[in-house]
């Protein structure tokens, strides 16, 4: 038993290292998943910063291969300016009023009328009542709208600042958030989740030596995996 409690000691002065890479990753992980952006047909435009003093908004991001921009640029009352440019296409929308409870016209760059309603904190109420929620909205994806002509009802939500979101997703990092702590857990306190099995919280238990070596090998790779897994979460 001492020898088995010298290895474990042994192993947590090993995984030093390990953790101070690991905190590395998270300081710029979380900054990185944090980030401001747009979502666009299900894709994440990242938000670029602006000078100071600057009022357009520009958005970049790969979707389907192809890099695209999105600019939000601010005219005179509430009039807002929208483009959204591909490798080989522009698209060019104004929006006349944006402010909440009160109502807007959508124009293409043709000047024709594409949706007019109001603008609600949750989304667009249109003239013929139907209510629109903007978090829950799937934007049309069939002819004529797409990538590269979007949906007018998108266009409306995007300039709002209706379909803002961070790059990565709150569920997926609470999840990693567990199981980062359970490793914790498990290094800190060897026999906490053994003795947790076996519902034994006091006194001597004996622990199976193929249990000691998977756990040492899951704290080896745990690390590791955990990196993995965040990285490709966002």
């Amino acid at each position: 038993m001492k020898l088995a409690d010298k290895n474990i000691k042994q192993v947590r002065y090993l995984l030093i290292p390990i953790f101070i890479l690991l905190s590395i990753f998270l300081y710029f992980y979380m900054d990185y998943f944090f980030e401001t952006g747009l979502d666009y047909y299900g894709h994440y435009l990242s938000e670029m910063e602006k000078p100071t003093g600057e009022k357009e908004r520009s958005f970049e991001g790969k979707i389907e291969n192809e890099n695209m921009t999105l600019k939000l640029i601010p005219l005179s009352g509430d009039d807002t300016f929208i483009e959204v440019t591909g490798e080989e296409f522009t698209s060019e929308y104004l929006l006349e009023g944006a402010h909440l409870e009160e109502t807007f016209r959508l124009f293409d760059g043709s000047n024709h009328l594409l949706l007019s309603g109001t603008l609600g904190s949750e989304g667009i109420r249109t003239e013929n009542g139907e209510t629109i929620d903007a978090y829950t909205y799937m934007p049309v994806a069939v002819e004529p709208y797409g990538i590269e002509k979007p949906d007018p009802v998108l266009v409306v939500l995007i300039a709002a600042g209706l379909r803002e979101r961070s790059r990565g997703t709150l569920p997926v990092l609470f999840l990693g958030g567990l199981i980062l702590l359970s490793l914790f857990i498990d290094i800190a306190f060897p026999d906490f989740f053994f003795r947790l099995k076996n519902l034994k919280w006091r006194g001597d238990i004996e622990v199976p030596e193929l249990y000691r070596t998977m756990q040492r090998l899951s704290w080896f790779i745990g690390p590791f995996l955990l990196m993995a897994f965040l990285y490709f979460s966002i």
